[in-house]
């Protein structure tokens, strides 16, 4: 059994560090600010997946038996009512927090990366 290859492990904001970590400073914080803007809606998008089919009475509901566009276009209606300006909120709070603090947590983190890839010895 090999070594995976680098990266195998790597996230979503993994894979995006490994690409962007050529380019300027300025520019790598705001990718991932961008991609924090983006994952808080995702976030939020999916965190109501675990309630909505089971909603029962509304014109928004699932229903069983419903095609895919329909199904997708009530919840695209459920989510603009219920959570948009919620997550709304929290996208714009991840871009921001990452734009303040990127610069020196992804400094941080460069200093330290050495101490961060553990190695096993068996004895």
């Amino acid at each position: 059994m090999g070594e995976p290859p680098q990266g195998a492990h790597d996230g979503g904001a993994g894979l995006l560090g490994r690409v962007t970590v050529r380019l300027d400073r300025r520019v790598e914080v705001g990718v991932l600010a961008l991609y924090g803007w983006v994952w808080g809606f995702l976030y939020g998008a999916i965190m109501n997946l675990w309630f909505w089919p089971f909603e029962r009475g509304g014109a928004l509901d699932w229903r069983p038996g419903m095609d895919f566009t329909g199904t997708l276009h009530r919840y695209w209606s459920f989510y603009v009512a219920t959570s948009l300006a919620w997550d709304a909120a929290s996208a714009l709070t991840n871009a921001a927090l990452i734009l303040v603090t990127g610069f020196v947590v992804l400094r941080s983190l460069r200093r330290f990366a050495h101490r961060l890839e553990p190695v096993v010895e068996l004895r």
